[in-house]
């Protein structure tokens, strides 16, 4: 029969604070992990957590109404959520529109238009998606409102599960219907993880909708099969006190050893977890030891404003740089948890609870309400689209502050020609002006173009960029093919300047190369550098034919967290590979930007400048560069271009297919 009022379990979950300390352990991972992923290398999974808990509540809220009123008023659940939700996201997305304003990053601002958009209509996992964008701490470009894909799966979630509920609570008799349909959308999405990650997108796993429900779907069934209190199965057994603690420790361990790169968290790792947030859940509802310990006042406090900390820590995170606040380390780490702990706390008691008891006179007037939304959207698209027009311009890094680079690194090769200098210095006549220059890589080059387009264009030199950051030779097994063909065709440059270093493969995105053989290649192996190899020289024929001089760039030393894969030996591996094809053939030059070093050749946070100062010329992630760094390898890429062309004065014979290793 269908429940009616007054029935066991018509009675919504009481506050429990312990619920609120699960709350806080979990954000308080995510937090750790974004400050520094090697002091937590699994706290990303404080997100499961999170999942499965927000799952239990919400379902425990659908349930109770069902049984209390024998429907369900999705207009009313609809707003309580709206409520809740919007005012914070909305505030941190201000937030990000004021950091952003301030920056030079041409690739941030020209993207956050897009992204902002996504994360007003919470689809931004998906725009993340199809952008390929990569998640974790320290990867190239991230945008400000990353974290925003979690809000967006919770959001759908949200829409999805209260449209069956709804359906449900006029259909259903028995609460054995609501477990068998929530049961069979768990299965469905164990069935499209195992899917999807057997072909190695882990991104793909990550951030989709349908393969991270089952972790919002166990917090469903969860709420379904033991009620609305303390769950009945547990009185007066021994195990109830060994269950949670047990839980706890698997998952604490799970974040001590894991990692964004573990293979067994796309093949069922993430429904591991989800069963040890279930336990850490029932415990929660339990009168044991961990529950007390969960309900410690400052972690349940911390939990009341997770909401806020998980908003806004993000894009303080990545405005309070070393280089901004002058301090690193745990004095870093500190600014940034106290900024925002400070916003937070401001945004729950300010802004989030106010709104959520009706408390503002805008709440209580319905036009009031509409009109700061639409004042608040209004500004937030406005701004987003002046700054994706001010991108470019704002980007270019103009000073630099005389550093003493490594010159001792130079070979003969560098951006002289190679070997060209040699064979070609009889040339007398002068060289055809260089009108047109195209260059070609990924995010370490990008981030410094409009430096670089800047430099050339004070010499008379117009210029195009095509790849971009998270791109590579191998990235969508070659692609970079076309699109230098495409472009060549329709800007028919003078000179081409190509960059790739060395993202291919990295833990999180495991990337798979398919040959035109049909192999499958993995990365930082023979056959993967032998394709590498070989792809650098198919661009460089196809970019020289018609006797067009090309530039390849040597990249710099890194020093990373492991983001990106082993990339500091892969530098080494593809320098040599450039220096071969430049040994090869009178028309490659190279552009060094390992001079960007320590005497000794190694990686350097700073470079001296010429009185005596030390100047910051990389990033917090230890591969890209600050706007210093910036500056001074558009200096040494205009000094390379322009020598490149001097000594081979436009006129090399066509090489199209270099066949000398």
């Amino acid at each position: 029969m269908r429940p009616h009022p007054g029935g066991r379990g018509d009675r919504t979950l009481p506050h429990r604070p312990a619920l609120d300390g699960l709350r806080g352990l979990a954000v308080a991972a995510v937090v750790i992990y974004h400050l520094e992923p090697g002091w937590l290398p699994g706290g990303f999974l404080g997100v499961s957590l999170f999942f499965t808990l927000s799952g239990f509540l919400i379902t425990n809220l659908l349930l109770a109404e069902w049984r209390r009123r024998g429907r369900i008023d999705l207009r009313a659940f609809w707003a309580r959520r709206f409520r809740r939700l919007l005012p914070a996201a909305l505030l941190t997305l201000l937030l990000v529109l004021a950091i952003c304003a301030g920056s030079n990053d041409p690739h941030l601002l020209s993207n956050l238009r897009g992204d902002v958009l996504g994360a007003l209509a919470y689809v931004a996992n998906w725009r993340f998606i199809l952008n390929g964008d990569p998640y974790g701490a320290g990867f190239q470009e991230p945008s400000p409102v990353l974290h925003f894909w979690s809000l967006a799966i919770e959001e759908q979630f949200y829409v999805v599960v209260a449209i069956v509920a709804f359906v449900l609570a006029r259909h259903a008799r028995r609460a054995r219907a609501w477990a068998l349909t929530f049961g069979a959308a768990a299965l469905g999405s164990m069935l499209a993880t195992w899917r999807l990650s057997g072909g190695g997108d882990t991104a793909r796993v990550y951030f989709g909708s349908d393969t991270r429900a089952f972790e919002l779907l166990a917090g469903v069934l969860l709420a379904i099969g033991a009620g609305f209190a303390v769950p009945l199965f547990l009185r007066g057994r021994w195990w109830r006190h060994v269950l949670g603690p047990a839980a706890l420790a698997a998952l604490a361990g799970a974040m001590l050893l894991g990692g964004v790169e573990q293979r067994w968290l796309y093949r069922g790792g993430f429904w591991v977890v989800a069963v040890l947030s279930v336990a850490l859940i029932v415990a929660a509802l339990d009168d044991g030891p961990l529950a007390r310990l969960l309900a410690w006042r400052p972690l349940a406090g911390l939990g009341l404003i997770s909401y806020g900390v998980y908003l806004f820590h993000w894009p303080l995170f990545a405005w309070l740089t070393p280089e901004r606040v002058g301090v690193d380390g745990w004095a870093l780490a500190g600014i940034r948890i106290g900024a925002t702990l400070t916003i937070a706390i401001g945004s729950y008691l300010l802004v989030e609870q106010p709104i959520r008891q009706g408390r503002l006179p805008a709440v209580r007037h319905r036009l009031l309400l509409a009109g700061a939304l639409a004042a608040t959207v209004a500004i937030l698209l406005a701004g987003t689209s002046m700054l994706d027009g001010a991108a470019a311009r704002r980007a270019v890094a103009t000073s630099n502050p005389g550093l003493l680079l490594n010159s001792s690194l130079a070979d003969g090769e560098q951006a002289d020609g190679g070997a060209a200098g040699s064979t070609l210095d009889g040339l007398a006549d002068p060289p055809p002006p260089l009108e047109r220059v195209l260059i070609l890589g990924d995010s370490l080059l990008h981030q410094s173009y409009p430096s670089i387009r800047d430099r050339l264009a004070a010499l008379g030199i117009d210029s195009l960029a095509i790849g971009g950051p998270g791109q590579h030779l191998m990235k969508n097994d070659g692609a970079w093919q076309a699109e230098l063909d495409r472009a060549i065709d329709a800007y028919d440059p003078d000179l081409v300047v190509l960059e790739s270093c060395c993202g291919w493969g990295s833990p999180w995105q495991r990337e798979l190369y398919h040959a035109p053989d049909g192999r499958i290649i993995e990365p930082d192996t023979p056959e993967s550098w032998a394709e590498w190899d070989r792809l650098a020289r198919v661009l460089t024929a196809r970019a020289r034919q018609g006797g067009r001089p090309v530039a390849w760039v040597l990249a710099p030393p890194a020093q990373t967290n492991g983001y990106y894969g082993p990339i500091e030996a892969r530098i080494d591996v593809a320098n040599d590979l450039y220096r071969r094809i430049a040994r090869c053939d009178p028309g490659v030059g190279l552009i060094d930007w390992r001079v960007m070093s320590g005497p000794d050749g190694r990686f350097v946070w700073d470079l001296p400048a010429a009185d005596g100062s030390l100047v910051r010329i990389r990033t917090e992630d230890g591969l890209h560069l600050t706007p210093a760094g910036q500056a001074a390898v558009a200096d040494l890429t205009r000094d390379g271009v322009s020598g490149l062309w001097q000594r081979t004065r436009g006129r090399i014979p066509p090489a199209a297919s270099p066949a000398c290793s």
